[in-house]
């Protein structure tokens, strides 16, 4: 997974499946 080429702000994904896991 590499959270660079999805965009500038990688800690939004990582926030983003934080919260998936929640789940």
């Amino acid at each position: 997974m590499d959270l660079l080429s999805l965009g500038p702000d990688p800690l939004i994904l990582v926030s983003y499946t934080n919260t998936s896991s929640q789940e």
